[in-house]
């Protein structure tokens, strides 16, 4: 039983130019956050999750239900958190997570 998915992070600068890609995060600022779980009241702190240099994260949990939120470093807020997820049996739950990190 797992907890699993991508970091999406964004923005990394004040001004992204209309047909430019958006730059691909460094390592070291997923290195930075972490992804927090907590049992379901969203109290007792379960686990902090690496987030990896590719921002990637996955964790073994015992099945339940859990709050899934990040630390949040500086201003950062991640879009739908906390969110409330079910650990079953044998299965991976997949939980994407975008981290706007406020910058403008």
């Amino acid at each position: 039983s797992a907890l699993a998915g991508h970091v999406s992070l964004a923005p990394l600068q004040p001004v992204v130019r209309v047909g430019e890609p958006a730059p691909t995060p460094p390592p070291e600022a997923y290195v930075a956050r972490q992804i927090v779980v907590y049992t379901a009241d969203g109290v007792t702190e379960v686990v902090r999750i690496p987030i990896g240099p590719d921002g990637n994260y996955r964790t073994s949990l015992p099945p339940g239900v859990y709050m899934v939120d990040i630390s949040h470093a500086g201003i950062d807020r991640g879009k739908g958190l906390p969110a409330t997820i079910q650990i079953t049996q044998g299965m991976t739950t997949t939980l994407n997570i975008d981290i706007d990190t406020g910058i403008r």
